[in-house]
């Protein structure tokens, strides 16, 4: 769920009617309305999440399972949902999905990766000049079964993992002169 600056509610979801592709709804006036066309993602779409950028730019990010359940990025413009950049940005699967926006509406997606031996490591990227990049290092989480991103007022990301080396101990991450520190 996400709010424009006009605090209107917006949610996403995997869509039953449409064989759980993506589909996003505002509350406006009282109703549910849709925000252009319902199933709108290339296939079953899972793990959604959904941020608005100061700009008004809304995004959706979805864990497509026509790309081997990788990780795709979408922007709504004129009206259409159009798959932001290279498509998909994870090497693998991707789950605990995060898409947020920082005062600049430079959209930044958090995710877990199952990369080895089916453990799943945090990843960060942002979209700069047409580009997916990684926010300091792929994978610079331990093996984690969770994932939570925000960016704060100063557009510094924070990433919440737990290590299942550990006990599954909760673990914050602050990106800090281009590295990611505990």
């Amino acid at each position: 769920m996400a709010t424009d600056t006009n605090y209107q509610p917006y949610v996403i979801f995997s869509d039953g009617g449409y064989d759980n592709k993506a589909t996003v709804m505002r509350f406006n006036n009282g109703a549910w309305e849709l925000v252009g066309d319902p199933g709108f993602s290339t296939s079953s779409s899972y793990g959604n999440s959904l941020a608005i950028a100061p700009n008004g730019t809304i995004y959706a990010a979805v864990s497509d399972s026509a790309n081997s359940s990788r990780l795709v990025v979408y922007q709504f413009v004129n009206g259409d949902w159009d798959i932001l950049g290279s498509s998909p940005i994870s090497d693998s699967y991707a789950s605990s999905i995060n898409i947020a926006v920082d005062s600049n509406s430079i959209p930044y997606v958090a995710y877990a990766e199952e990369l080895a031996n089916y453990k799943r490591f945090g990843s960060v990227k942002r979209y700069i000049n047409g580009v997916w990049e990684y926010v300091g290092n792929q994978s610079f989480t331990g093996a984690t079964s969770y994932l939570s991103f925000a960016i704060d007022n100063d557009n510094v990301p924070y990433v919440l993992t737990n290590d299942a080396s550990n006990g599954y101990v909760p673990i914050i991450s602050k990106f800090s002169n281009g590295t990611w520190d505990q």
